[in-house]
């Protein structure tokens, strides 16, 4: 049996440990915060972690021991910022509390809120243009974005279970092309903050009534 003080030196250690941990956490955090920053300037093209280096104030052997080249570091940077989405969206989704329509309405609030945002659109347009160049940023983006239609996909069965794998599939992608489609849609000159709420509260009514009633053929009862 451990004696009283080789348990208190163990305790102390795992603080220690954890103290670190959380320490370098936190150090990772305000490097991806900065790199984004940088990636949204100035653009992939002219990305670099000696520029991230000197955004923080560090230097670049500094943020080369959190993150390594430049392209480890644009790969977890993007990781990280499309990973709090999909944790947000997973936060909601899970939530047994809420009535499974609440939930999806505050998805779609949240979901179009970000695309809205001047810098969540930047960046999602940074890393879009450069999936079609970067195969490694391709498959990060596909991970994380089938996370995101899992959790569309579990609450429209949540909301209508008898909807058959097709509707669930067809009806999740919709919603998701919906959010979606506002990265171009919000620099028309007519979208107003009121033809913006209006849009917001129709497309969820909309959802709504489309997931409660929907048309025969989506229904399992008329799968062959």
């Amino acid at each position: 049996m451990p004696s009283p003080a080789a348990t208190e030196d163990q305790e102390i250690e795992s603080q220690v440990k954890y103290g670190r941990t959380q320490k370098r956490s936190r150090k990772i955090e305000e490097i991806n915060d900065a790199a984004a920053q940088v990636f949204i300037r100035d653009g992939y093209a002219e990305f670099s972690a000696r520029k991230v280096a000197k955004e923080m104030g560090i230097s670049l052997s500094t943020l080369q021991h959190y993150c390594g080249n430049t392209e480890n570091l644009c790969l977890q940077m993007i990781k990280a910022k499309l990973e709090s989405f999909v944790f947000r969206f997973q936060e909601i989704y899970t939530d047994s509390h809420t009535p499974p329509m609440e939930k999806l309405a505050l998805a779609i609030r949240e979901n179009v809120a970000a695309t809205l945002d001047h810098y969540t659109g930047r960046l999602f347009f940074q890393m879009g243009a450069l999936a079609t160049q970067d195969e490694r940023i391709k498959e990060v983006m596909i991970e994380q974005y089938e996370y995101f239609l899992t959790g569309l996909r579990y609450l429209v069965r949540e909301i209508n279970p008898q909807l058959n794998p097709n509707a669930v599939e067809t009806y999740s992608g919709l919603i998701a092309t919906m959010i979606e489609g506002n990265f171009f849609y919000q620099w028309q000159p007519g979208l107003t903050p009121e033809i913006r709420a209006q849009m917001l509260d129709t497309s969820i009514a909309l959802w709504s009534n489309t997931l409660m009633n929907p048309p025969r053929p989506m229904l399992l009862t008329d799968e062959v």
